[in-house]
Protein backbone atom coordinates (compact mmCIF):
# COMPACT_ATOMS: atom_id res chain seq x y z
CA UNK A 1 0.00 0.00 0.00
CA UNK A 2 2.91 2.48 1.00
CA UNK A 3 4.55 1.50 -2.37
CA UNK A 4 1.48 2.45 -4.08
CA UNK A 5 0.63 5.43 -2.46
CA UNK A 6 4.39 6.77 -3.12
CA UNK A 7 3.58 6.09 -7.12
CA UNK A 8 0.81 7.89 -6.96
CA UNK A 9 2.32 10.88 -5.40
CA UNK A 10 5.44 10.45 -8.31
CA UNK A 11 2.78 10.60 -11.20
CA UNK A 12 0.90 13.70 -9.53
CA UNK A 13 4.48 15.30 -9.02
CA UNK A 14 5.86 14.08 -12.52
CA UNK A 15 2.40 15.66 -14.53
CA UNK A 16 2.82 18.91 -12.62
CA UNK A 17 6.33 19.50 -13.70
CA UNK A 18 5.79 18.59 -17.19
CA UNK A 19 2.04 20.28 -17.57
CA UNK A 20 1.40 23.17 -19.44
CA UNK A 21 -1.17 26.35 -18.24
CA UNK A 22 -4.57 25.76 -17.81
CA UNK A 23 -7.34 25.97 -20.31
CA UNK A 24 -9.72 26.79 -18.26
CA UNK A 25 -11.76 26.54 -15.14
CA UNK A 26 -14.86 25.13 -15.03
CA UNK A 27 -17.59 24.09 -12.23
CA UNK A 28 -19.00 20.67 -12.26
CA UNK A 29 -22.22 19.83 -9.20
CA UNK A 30 -20.45 21.30 -6.21
CA UNK A 31 -17.11 21.38 -7.29
CA UNK A 32 -14.98 23.42 -9.55
CA UNK A 33 -11.36 22.63 -11.28
CA UNK A 34 -8.74 23.37 -13.26
CA UNK A 35 -8.40 21.47 -16.95
CA UNK A 36 -4.77 20.68 -17.99
CA UNK A 37 -4.93 18.55 -20.98
CA UNK A 38 -1.57 17.17 -23.00
CA UNK A 39 -3.15 17.37 -26.23
CA UNK A 40 -6.18 19.95 -25.99
CA UNK A 41 -8.91 17.56 -27.44
CA UNK A 42 -11.95 17.32 -25.04
CA UNK A 43 -11.25 20.71 -24.00
CA UNK A 44 -13.92 22.21 -26.39
CA UNK A 45 -16.39 19.24 -25.09
CA UNK A 46 -15.72 20.19 -21.47
CA UNK A 47 -16.06 23.71 -22.26
CA UNK A 48 -19.33 23.17 -23.89
CA UNK A 49 -20.76 20.93 -20.86
CA UNK A 50 -19.64 22.63 -17.86
CA UNK A 51 -19.67 26.51 -17.40
CA UNK A 52 -16.88 28.80 -16.54
CA UNK A 53 -15.86 29.46 -12.69
CA UNK A 54 -13.50 31.23 -11.06
CA UNK A 55 -10.72 29.54 -8.75
CA UNK A 56 -10.97 29.40 -5.22
CA UNK A 57 -8.75 27.78 -2.52
CA UNK A 58 -10.79 24.29 -2.92
CA UNK A 59 -10.27 24.33 -7.28
CA UNK A 60 -8.68 20.95 -8.41
CA UNK A 61 -6.80 20.10 -10.70
CA UNK A 62 -7.67 17.96 -13.50
CA UNK A 63 -4.88 16.81 -15.57
CA UNK A 64 -5.37 14.20 -18.98
CA UNK A 65 -2.55 12.81 -20.58
CA UNK A 66 -2.32 10.71 -23.55
CA UNK A 67 1.55 9.07 -22.97
CA UNK A 68 0.85 5.83 -21.60
CA UNK A 69 3.11 7.38 -19.18
CA UNK A 70 3.16 4.92 -15.71
CA UNK A 71 0.90 2.16 -16.84
CA UNK A 72 3.12 -0.30 -16.91
CA UNK A 73 4.15 0.22 -13.08
CA UNK A 74 0.70 1.11 -12.28
CA UNK A 75 -0.17 -2.76 -13.66
CA UNK A 76 2.42 -4.12 -11.81
CA UNK A 77 1.34 -2.52 -8.49
CA UNK A 78 -2.10 -3.78 -8.30
CA UNK A 79 -0.78 -7.14 -9.34
CA UNK A 80 -3.83 -8.32 -10.92
CA UNK A 81 -6.00 -7.34 -8.07
CA UNK A 82 -9.86 -7.15 -8.94
CA UNK A 83 -12.59 -4.37 -9.24
CA UNK A 84 -13.27 -4.27 -5.36
CA UNK A 85 -9.56 -5.33 -4.03
CA UNK A 86 -8.47 -2.82 -6.39
CA UNK A 87 -11.23 -0.01 -4.53
CA UNK A 88 -10.31 -1.21 -1.39
CA UNK A 89 -6.49 -0.06 -2.11
CA UNK A 90 -7.20 3.15 -2.97
CA UNK A 91 -9.19 3.96 -0.34
CA UNK A 92 -7.05 2.40 2.21
CA UNK A 93 -4.63 5.10 0.30
CA UNK A 94 -6.83 8.13 0.64
CA UNK A 95 -7.49 8.18 -3.19
CA UNK A 96 -10.42 7.46 -5.27
CA UNK A 97 -9.04 5.27 -8.31
CA UNK A 98 -9.94 3.58 -11.73
CA UNK A 99 -8.03 0.94 -13.84
CA UNK A 100 -9.25 -0.87 -16.80
CA UNK A 101 -6.46 -3.10 -18.35
CA UNK A 102 -8.71 -3.80 -21.55
CA UNK A 103 -8.83 0.24 -22.40
CA UNK A 104 -5.36 0.92 -20.78
CA UNK A 105 -7.09 3.50 -18.93
CA UNK A 106 -6.01 4.97 -15.85
CA UNK A 107 -7.12 7.40 -12.97
CA UNK A 108 -7.16 8.51 -9.95
CA UNK A 109 -8.00 11.52 -7.38
CA UNK A 110 -6.21 12.67 -4.66
CA UNK A 111 -8.65 14.74 -2.54
CA UNK A 112 -5.70 16.21 0.03
CA UNK A 113 -3.64 17.58 -3.04
CA UNK A 114 -6.89 18.25 -5.18
CA UNK A 115 -5.51 16.61 -7.79
CA UNK A 116 -6.92 14.07 -10.41
CA UNK A 117 -4.94 12.29 -13.00
CA UNK A 118 -6.17 10.38 -16.41
CA UNK A 119 -3.47 8.39 -18.15
CA UNK A 120 -4.43 6.82 -21.97
CA UNK A 121 -2.02 5.65 -24.34
CA UNK A 122 -3.31 8.12 -27.35
CA UNK A 123 -6.23 10.26 -27.84
CA UNK A 124 -7.17 7.33 -30.25
CA UNK A 125 -7.47 5.49 -26.61
CA UNK A 126 -10.03 8.21 -25.44
CA UNK A 127 -13.68 6.78 -24.78
CA UNK A 128 -16.29 7.33 -27.48
CA UNK A 129 -18.65 8.41 -25.07
CA UNK A 130 -16.41 11.29 -23.51
CA UNK A 131 -17.66 13.87 -25.93
CA UNK A 132 -20.77 13.25 -24.60
CA UNK A 133 -20.32 13.19 -21.17
CA UNK A 134 -16.72 14.56 -20.42
CA UNK A 135 -14.54 13.16 -17.77
CA UNK A 136 -17.27 12.01 -15.68
CA UNK A 137 -15.90 9.59 -13.45
CA UNK A 138 -13.52 12.15 -12.52
CA UNK A 139 -16.82 14.60 -12.09
CA UNK A 140 -18.07 12.42 -9.61
CA UNK A 141 -14.95 11.84 -7.50
CA UNK A 142 -15.00 15.47 -7.56
CA UNK A 143 -17.95 15.93 -6.01
CA UNK A 144 -17.89 12.50 -3.81
CA UNK A 145 -15.18 14.20 -1.68
CA UNK A 146 -17.76 16.88 -0.74
CA UNK A 147 -19.77 13.68 0.57
CA UNK A 148 -22.00 14.03 -3.15
CA UNK A 149 -23.11 11.21 -5.22
CA UNK A 150 -23.08 11.31 -9.07
CA UNK A 151 -26.01 8.98 -9.84
CA UNK A 152 -27.98 8.24 -13.24
CA UNK A 153 -30.87 9.96 -12.99
CA UNK A 154 -33.44 12.82 -14.71
CA UNK A 155 -34.81 16.16 -12.71
CA UNK A 156 -38.04 17.65 -12.35
CA UNK A 157 -39.11 20.78 -10.03
CA UNK A 158 -41.74 23.09 -9.91
CA UNK A 159 -42.34 25.80 -7.30
CA UNK A 160 -39.57 24.21 -4.86
CA UNK A 161 -40.70 20.57 -4.82
CA UNK A 162 -38.97 18.17 -7.49
CA UNK A 163 -38.27 14.58 -8.12
CA UNK A 164 -35.41 12.59 -9.37
CA UNK A 165 -36.23 10.15 -12.40
CA UNK A 166 -34.87 6.97 -11.96
CA UNK A 167 -34.34 3.95 -13.76
CA UNK A 168 -32.34 2.00 -17.01
CA UNK A 169 -31.74 3.33 -19.99
CA UNK A 170 -34.69 3.60 -22.22
CA UNK A 171 -37.04 3.84 -19.83
CA UNK A 172 -37.95 7.45 -20.53
CA UNK A 173 -36.54 9.45 -18.17
CA UNK A 174 -34.98 11.93 -20.85
CA UNK A 175 -37.76 12.21 -22.74
CA UNK A 176 -40.05 12.95 -19.09
CA UNK A 177 -37.46 15.81 -18.80
CA UNK A 178 -37.43 17.06 -21.89
CA UNK A 179 -41.34 17.45 -21.75
CA UNK A 180 -41.40 18.68 -18.33
CA UNK A 181 -39.18 21.23 -19.25
CA UNK A 182 -41.32 22.46 -22.21
CA UNK A 183 -44.31 22.60 -19.28
CA UNK A 184 -42.89 24.90 -17.06
CA UNK A 185 -40.83 22.84 -14.80
CA UNK A 186 -37.27 23.13 -13.77
CA UNK A 187 -34.51 20.66 -14.28
CA UNK A 188 -30.57 20.08 -13.25
CA UNK A 189 -30.22 17.63 -15.59
CA UNK A 190 -31.93 14.73 -17.91
CA UNK A 191 -28.80 11.99 -17.37
CA UNK A 192 -26.48 12.25 -14.70
CA UNK A 193 -26.90 14.89 -11.76
CA UNK A 194 -25.25 15.58 -8.77
CA UNK A 195 -27.35 14.35 -5.43
CA UNK A 196 -26.84 15.89 -2.25
CA UNK A 197 -28.34 14.73 1.55
CA UNK A 198 -28.38 18.06 3.57
CA UNK A 199 -26.64 17.40 6.66
CA UNK A 200 -28.83 16.43 9.79
CA UNK A 201 -31.88 16.61 7.76
CA UNK A 202 -33.72 13.64 5.77
CA UNK A 203 -33.53 16.64 2.88
CA UNK A 204 -32.03 16.41 -0.83
CA UNK A 205 -30.79 18.41 -3.44
CA UNK A 206 -29.68 18.00 -6.58
CA UNK A 207 -27.41 19.60 -8.80
CA UNK A 208 -26.09 19.89 -12.84
CA UNK A 209 -23.55 17.55 -13.76
CA UNK A 210 -23.86 18.67 -17.38
CA UNK A 211 -25.42 21.87 -19.48
CA UNK A 212 -25.98 19.44 -22.36
CA UNK A 213 -29.10 17.04 -22.53
CA UNK A 214 -29.36 13.88 -25.06
CA UNK A 215 -32.14 12.70 -26.86
CA UNK A 216 -32.70 10.26 -29.91
CA UNK A 217 -33.84 11.88 -33.00
CA UNK A 218 -37.45 10.19 -32.91
CA UNK A 219 -37.72 11.33 -29.48
CA UNK A 220 -37.37 14.88 -29.98
CA UNK A 221 -40.15 14.55 -32.59
CA UNK A 222 -42.42 13.85 -29.96
CA UNK A 223 -41.48 17.37 -28.82
CA UNK A 224 -40.54 19.41 -31.49
CA UNK A 225 -42.17 18.33 -34.60
CA UNK A 226 -39.80 19.93 -36.95
CA UNK A 227 -36.81 18.57 -35.04
CA UNK A 228 -34.47 21.70 -35.36
CA UNK A 229 -31.92 20.20 -32.99
CA UNK A 230 -31.90 16.97 -35.17
CA UNK A 231 -30.54 19.12 -38.39
CA UNK A 232 -28.22 21.33 -36.74
CA UNK A 233 -26.35 18.91 -34.59
CA UNK A 234 -24.58 15.71 -35.77
CA UNK A 235 -26.11 12.30 -33.78
CA UNK A 236 -23.52 10.94 -30.75
CA UNK A 237 -22.07 7.70 -30.46
CA UNK A 238 -25.72 6.46 -29.01
CA UNK A 239 -27.30 7.77 -32.33
CA UNK A 240 -28.39 10.40 -30.02
CA UNK A 241 -28.73 14.22 -30.29
CA UNK A 242 -26.60 16.28 -27.25
CA UNK A 243 -27.92 19.86 -27.08
CA UNK A 244 -28.04 22.56 -24.42
CA UNK A 245 -30.71 21.61 -21.71
CA UNK A 246 -30.58 24.97 -20.57
CA UNK A 247 -30.18 24.25 -16.66
CA UNK A 248 -30.16 26.35 -14.08
CA UNK A 249 -26.57 27.08 -11.99
CA UNK A 250 -27.71 29.78 -9.63
CA UNK A 251 -29.40 27.43 -6.96
CA UNK A 252 -29.96 23.53 -6.26
CA UNK A 253 -33.18 21.92 -7.30
CA UNK A 254 -35.18 20.64 -4.50
CA UNK A 255 -35.59 16.94 -4.18
CA UNK A 256 -38.95 16.27 -2.08
CA UNK A 257 -39.32 12.30 -4.01
CA UNK A 258 -38.13 9.82 -6.17
CA UNK A 259 -39.74 8.66 -9.24
CA UNK A 260 -39.16 5.54 -11.49
CA UNK A 261 -41.17 6.24 -14.74
CA UNK A 262 -41.29 3.41 -17.30
CA UNK A 263 -43.24 3.53 -21.29
CA UNK A 264 -46.53 1.25 -20.18
CA UNK A 265 -49.74 2.02 -22.41
CA UNK A 266 -51.71 3.94 -19.86
CA UNK A 267 -50.30 7.34 -17.81
CA UNK A 268 -50.67 6.36 -13.85
CA UNK A 269 -48.58 7.39 -10.97
CA UNK A 270 -48.69 5.72 -8.32
CA UNK A 271 -46.70 4.55 -4.55
CA UNK A 272 -44.31 1.63 -5.65
CA UNK A 273 -41.73 -0.54 -3.18
CA UNK A 274 -38.54 1.20 -2.01
CA UNK A 275 -36.20 -1.71 -2.13
CA UNK A 276 -37.26 -1.47 -5.78
CA UNK A 277 -36.42 1.60 -6.38
CA UNK A 278 -33.26 1.86 -4.67
CA UNK A 279 -31.77 -1.35 -6.96
CA UNK A 280 -33.27 0.79 -10.05
CA UNK A 281 -31.50 4.22 -9.12
CA UNK A 282 -28.32 2.22 -8.00
CA UNK A 283 -28.10 -0.58 -10.65
CA UNK A 284 -28.10 2.33 -13.61
CA UNK A 285 -25.35 4.56 -11.78
CA UNK A 286 -23.11 1.97 -11.23
CA UNK A 287 -23.34 0.55 -14.72
CA UNK A 288 -23.04 3.72 -16.17
CA UNK A 289 -20.62 4.90 -14.09
CA UNK A 290 -17.32 3.12 -12.48
CA UNK A 291 -17.13 4.03 -9.16
CA UNK A 292 -17.36 2.73 -5.86
CA UNK A 293 -21.08 0.75 -6.17
CA UNK A 294 -20.94 0.28 -2.08
CA UNK A 295 -21.12 4.44 -1.61
CA UNK A 296 -24.03 4.17 -4.55
CA UNK A 297 -25.94 1.54 -2.92
CA UNK A 298 -25.57 3.15 0.45
CA UNK A 299 -26.55 6.43 -1.18
CA UNK A 300 -29.68 5.18 -2.73
CA UNK A 301 -31.00 2.98 -0.34
CA UNK A 302 -30.77 5.60 2.54
CA UNK A 303 -32.54 8.33 -0.04
CA UNK A 304 -35.78 5.97 -0.54
CA UNK A 305 -35.84 5.36 2.88
CA UNK A 306 -36.06 9.29 3.95
CA UNK A 307 -38.33 10.46 0.52
CA UNK A 308 -41.69 8.80 -0.89
CA UNK A 309 -40.91 6.92 -3.44
CA UNK A 310 -43.51 6.43 -7.14
CA UNK A 311 -43.66 4.60 -10.35
CA UNK A 312 -44.80 6.47 -13.16
CA UNK A 313 -46.33 4.04 -16.11
CA UNK A 314 -46.06 6.99 -18.70
CA UNK A 315 -48.61 6.71 -21.85
CA UNK A 316 -48.26 7.50 -25.69
CA UNK A 317 -49.05 11.10 -24.61
CA UNK A 318 -45.61 12.70 -23.43
CA UNK A 319 -47.47 16.12 -22.98
CA UNK A 320 -49.86 14.44 -20.99
CA UNK A 321 -47.33 12.48 -19.14
CA UNK A 322 -45.37 15.91 -18.24
CA UNK A 323 -48.95 17.90 -17.69
CA UNK A 324 -49.73 14.46 -14.87
CA UNK A 325 -46.37 14.94 -13.27
CA UNK A 326 -46.25 18.41 -13.08
CA UNK A 327 -49.63 18.44 -11.65
CA UNK A 328 -48.96 15.93 -8.94
CA UNK A 329 -45.94 17.97 -7.42
CA UNK A 330 -47.82 20.55 -7.39
CA UNK A 331 -51.09 19.37 -5.30
CA UNK A 332 -48.81 16.35 -3.67
CA UNK A 333 -46.49 18.22 -1.47
CA UNK A 334 -48.28 21.36 -0.38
Amino acid sequence: MKFFRELCREIIQSTQAESGPSLGCYCVGTATFNLYEAEPTLAPAVAEHFPVAKPNAETANVYLRYDGAFMAQVVDALDGRWFQQIEQLFQDCGLYGYLNTETEQFEFFDPSSRTAIRILPSVEHIPIWERSSPISVIAGWLNQAHGNVMLHSGTLEIDGTGAILCGPSGSGKSLLTLAGIRTGMRSVGDDYIIAEKIAGSDCYQAYPFSRMAKQSPAGLKYLWREDPLARQRPLNWQGKVVFPLGVTYDAPLSVNCVISPFIGKTARLEPTNARDTARKLAESTIYQLPGSPRQILQFASQMVRDLPVYQFEMGPDVTANAQILFAFLKDEFK
